[in-house]
């Protein structure tokens, strides 16, 4: 009688540490996500102050940013747009952001 008492000892242990296991890999995967989340907001607001600029600057109205300057355009690895009246470069850096967030929206 005694073997059993002990037994359920020990799965109610053993059930314990095992939901303190499911709790933490679960605080993990929430703290991930949140990550995950805010590089996916900062991605979408730098891909939409790129777009401002490039749709201002196309026109001639707008100077870039700070943050946009030239340090962060690939000058060497520019794509041109297909449009025959949109005259402007396309940086590798917004096409390579576009993909991230529609693999990371997925």
């Amino acid at each position: 009688m005694q073997s059993w008492r002990v037994l359920c000892v020990v799965l109610m242990l053993w059930r314990c540490s095992i939901c303190f296991q499911l709790h933490d890999i679960l605080r993990d995967l929430q703290t991930e996500n949140a990550y995950l989340h805010s590089k996916v907001e900062n991605m979408t607001e730098m891909l939409m102050e790129m777009k401002f600029y490039i749709w201002n600057n196309s026109r001639g109205q707008a100077p870039a940013p700070e943050h946009l300057q030239e340090s962060s355009f690939c000058k060497q690895d520019i794509i041109w747009s297909g449009s025959s009246n949109v005259n402007y470069p396309v940086p590798i850096l917004i096409v390579t952001t576009q993909a991230l967030l529609s693999l990371l929206s997925t």
